[in-house]
Formats: structure tokens, sequence, C-alpha cells
């Protein structure tokens, strides 16, 4: 049994990049996770605070994104290969990452079921 879903502008598909300067806008149009092009990984609130970030750094240059990789472990990563933010080896193995209408970054199996989320409280 497999989930099939429509990919919007609010999901982060697994192997999908979200390249420097691009974001996933949550549904009702209040949250939004943005891939900064200085490296920082943040998902901004109403009001365009931070709620949440990775505060990781990178040369603009060298950023190629943020991903969902083959194991379902969120990754910002630079073009030479290197990880500069990973979630924690138990936040794995969705297929999809959607940000949500009450502003928390949630990532799904292939049943739909929640695995992990960002915020984690």
């Amino acid at each position: 049994q497999f989930l099939f879903l429509v990919v919007g502008g609010d999901t982060l598909s697994q192997s999908e990049i979200l390249d420097p300067g691009k974001k996933k806008i949550s549904m009702n149009g209040k949250y939004e996770v943005f891939m900064r092009e200085d490296g920082n990984l943040q998902i901004l609130g109403p009001n365009g605070d931070a709620l949440w970030e990775t505060l990781t750094s990178c040369d603009p240059d060298q950023l190629k994104g943020a991903v969902l990789d083959g194991n379902g472990r969120m990754l910002v990563i630079d073009f030479g290969g290197h990880t500069l933010w990973s979630s924690s080896d138990d936040q794995r193995d969705a297929v999809f990452i959607v940000i949500e209408y009450d502003g928390y970054w949630r990532g799904y199996n292939k049943n739909g079921e929640v695995l992990y989320q960002f915020p984690e409280n």
C-alpha cells in the first residue's frame, strides 16, 4: 500500500533540492521554509520571524541547498558533497516533508504517518 500525493508548493519530496533563495510555503500562506543563500535553513512565521533554523552558514557560491536524502533525512549540503547540517539519526525514513498550516515542518513515511517534525517540541 502506497500513499499517492500531489506535490505542491508546501512539500519537499525525497531527493528534491530546495535551492538557495527558494522556499516552500504552507497552504494557508502563513509559514515558509526558506533556504537562505547564506546556508541557514529556516522556518519563518507570519511576521517573518524565524521560528526554527539550522544556524548553518556557507559561501553562497558553494551552497547546493536543502535536500530530503534517500534515507529520508533532511540535509543542508554544499557542492563539494559536504553536509553542513543534518537531522538526527532517529529523524529518517521520510519520503516527503511538508510545511503545515500550524508552522511545523513534518516528515511523513509512505503511509502518511508523521515520523518527525521541526521544531521538535
